[in-house]
This record gives structure tokens, C-alpha cells and sequence, in this order.
């Protein structure tokens, strides 16, 4: 019913074709190579620590082709971290799409990858969906070709809609990813580009997200390997002249 059929891609192309004349608003970006680049980011293990202790969270470093790289590593799967948005944003008629580009990295074979855009500004305990309160989405994976990797989206519930076809999202650990994961609304679908294909990995249909509200983003981590991320892009896409709230 909601597979990455032909059907499906033509329905995501369809809906492309309407973004000529759309506007593109930053909502959030970090490439983690300023000091202070994790300074907003919290924990739901212990939401008074800005930013979370090394043991949960930290900024690492390794050798890049310009230099040091820096990047996000989280370490604890069971809390994750997040992160207020630069903009809020609230999906309404003239949104065409909300977007999250970002490149991952597993380091364990059993550690799944997750990032989720949600409508709470701060996290709650232990996924961002757990209170029953809020609403957002995301996707989850790793390599190994199982439920584990699916796309989701959830409002007011304690456990989101999940679709999956068992595709694995990343090639192999300890290398670097990307994923692209899109919301679009005019034609109602998810869809998690990986390694910048124009063909998405997965299409999760019939999903409308009309009146969500986004204020944080947050990440899975992973006890002892950590799962890592950097370069974090969201945008969303509009009918030209529409504008995000600012953040408070």
C-alpha cells in the first residue's frame, strides 16, 4: 500500500516539478567545525546539562583532506541528543517541502542510525515521540537488511507510523553516508535519498503532515561506538515569500 513503487516515484517527480518557484529557508545547518558548534545541544537523560556531558555526547575530530574534520558523535542510544532549530517552521498550503541532508556514519554493526525532526523543543525520555505528546519525523537504519531500516512519522502517539521494505540505508560501518531524507507535501510522501542518488532508497506514501510544527532536531546514539553525524542541513522548501518563525 505505501511501497517505493514506479507509481510512487513518478507521484515524488510529479511533485518536484513544482519547485521552480519555490523558496528555499534555512532552518538549521552545522558542519560542527566551530567550538561552540554543540553549545545548544541537550540530552533528555539530563536536559539541565547544555551541552551534554563527553560520556553522552561529544564533538570529535579526525583527519579530512583540508585539515581536521569535526563531527557529532553520540554515545548514548537509549537518551539521544537534540537540538533547537535556528527557525521554527509549520508545514501549511504553501509548503512544498521539509528536508533533512546530512551525512552519517555507524560504527558497530549493531548500531542503527536515527534522526528525527520533531515538534518539541526540548527532548523527552526516551525518544522524541515517547510522551504521547508532539508530532515529527524521521527515518532509521544501518546495514544489515532488515525492519530495522524504515521511515516514520507520528502525532500525539506513543509509537510513530512506521514503513519499511528491509532495505539496508548505509553500505558498510565505519565509513561516511549521506542521507536526504524529504517530506513533500504536495505529494504527500517521505522519501530517504542515500549516497546523493536521484533514485530514493524508500518511499513511505499517503503521509500528510499538514499543521506540524518543527522546532528540534535529534539523534540516536550508540553505548560504547557512538553513531555519528555531520554536515546537518534542514530546509524547507515554500511558495515564494513565505517565511519561517524565528526561533525564540
Amino acid at each position: 500500500m505505501k511501497k517505493s513503487t514506479a507509481s510512487g516515484l513518478c507521484l515524488f517527480l510529479s511533485g518536484l516539478s513544482f519547485l521552480t518557484s519555490a523558496e528555499e529557508i534555512v532552518l538549521y545547518r552545522n558542519d560542527f567545525q566551530s567550538p561552540d558548534s554543540m553549545a545548544r545541544f541537550v540530552n533528555s537523560h539530563k536536559t539541565s546539562e547544555m551541552p551534554p556531558s563527553t560520556r553522552l555526547a561529544f564533538r570529535g575530530s579526525e583527519d579530512g583532506p583540508d585539515g581536521n574534520n569535526y563531527f557529532f558523535r553520540g554515545m548514548n542510544q537509549a537518551f539521544g541528543t537534540s537540538v533547537t532549530l535556528d527557525r521554527f517552521y509549520t508545514v501549511d498550503k504553501n509548503t512544498r517541502t521539509v528536508e533533512i541532508m546530512l551525512k552519517v556514519r555507524g560504527n558497530a554493526e549493531a548500531a542503527p542510525l536515527c534522526v528525527v525532526l520533531s515538534s518539541l523543543a526540548v527532548p523527552v525520555f526516551p525518544f522524541p515521540w515517547s510522551s504521547g505528546t508532539g508530532e515529527g519525523f524521521g527515518a532509521r537504519g544501518y546495514r544489515h537488511a532488515n525492519a530495522t531500516n524504515s521511515l516514520f512519522y507520528y502525532k500525539n502517539s506513543k509509537e510513530p507510523n512506521i514503513y519499511t521494505e528491509k532495505k539496508p540505508f548505509i553500505k558498510s560501518v565505519f565509513q561516511w553516508h549521506s542521507w536526504h531524507i524529504v517530506y513533500n507535501h504536495p505529494a504527500k510522501m517521505i522519501s530517504l535519498f542515500v549516497e546523493k542518488s536521484g533514485t530514493p532508497v524508500l518511499i513511505y506514501e499517503n503521509v500528510d503532515m499538514t499543521a506540524y510544527v518543527f522546532r528540534s532536531i535529534w539523534f540516536a546514539g550508540h553505548l560504547n561506538y557512538g553513531c555519528d553525524y555531520d554536515d546537518v542541513k534542514v530546509i524547507a522548501t515554500a511558495d515564494a515569500g513565505e517565511r519561517a518563525k524565528k526561533a525564540e
